[in-house]
């Protein structure tokens, strides 16, 4: 899969009447960053009381049963009530490119139908819908944020070189067949989440992927190339919500 986003124009929803309390279903490596990202930036800590939270999060993926979300399913008679009395400023979901199934290595955007053919990646795409069921019904500002593979500190290949041996698993091995992979930095993510919070846009659908999608074999190959010479001397830029447009946010970082 080879992955373009289309630039989404923001509400006129003003959140700025809102607190910032943020609560999270999850906390995974993107929800942690995210929380560490806001602290940095003023936010308060995360909540511990979704009816005191206008912007929420669920990076809780979906067991393996059809039509089921952990979050959704325990939390949907409080979410209803806070979603119509218009206590909820922002919902986002983190879902995964996997939804577009195998598209052959060519281009694939947010308008793109969904090819996927796993039962993993079926049951991620029935948790989209239901979060967006819930958006059109009850009026929950529901934003969907399909990742692609996920790196940052302690988790990039480079990280997975120094503690794996260096015989791939046969999981890899599939992995590194593949055609083209699309990644992003889960600082870029944060970035996007928090400018979405700013513009909310309900019912959106956003890719969050690198411009430059790679065959995973080759990443790993030059990853390694990299890791048996003496490490380079850079300096990494990274994007700030103030960097990404006032008027949209193009999460094709």
């Amino acid at each position: 899969r080879r992955f373009i986003s289309v630039r989404a124009k923001a509400s006129a929803t003003d959140s700025s009447s809102h607190t910032k309390n943020v609560f999270v279903f999850g906390l995974g490596y993107t929800s942690v960053a995210l929380a560490n990202w806001l602290a940095k930036e003023g936010w308060p800590e995360l909540s511990a009381r979704l009816a005191d939270s206008p912007y929420v999060l669920s990076s809780i993926p979906p067991v393996a049963l059809a039509l089921y979300d952990p979050a959704l399913s325990a939390q949907k008679s409080l979410l209803r009530p806070l979603a119509a009395g218009g206590r909820l400023a922002w919902f986002g979901y983190l879902s995964s490119t996997g939804v577009y199934g195998d598209w052959q290595g060519e281009w694939v955007d947010e308008s793109s139908p969904c090819r996927q053919t796993s039962s993993k990646a079926i049951v991620r795409q029935e948790a989209e819908a239901a979060w967006q069921q819930m958006c059109e019904q009850h009026g929950l500002p529901t934003h969907i944020f399909r990742l692609g593979g996920i790196y940052g500190p302690g988790r990039s290949v480079l990280d997975s070189l120094r503690s794996q041996p260096a015989d791939l698993s046969a999981s890899q091995e599939r992995r590194g067949r593949q055609r083209y992979t699309a990644r992003c930095h889960v600082y870029d993510i944060c970035a996007v989440l928090k400018a979405s919070m700013a513009a909310p846009r309900p019912g959106a659908v956003y890719n969050i992927v690198d411009d430059d999608p790679a065959p995973r074999g080759e990443h790993s190959c030059l990853d390694r190339q990299w890791s048996a010479t003496s490490a380079p001397s850079w300096t990494c830029t990274l994007f700030t919500a103030s960097s990404l447009p006032e008027n949209g946010m193009h999460p094709y970082l």
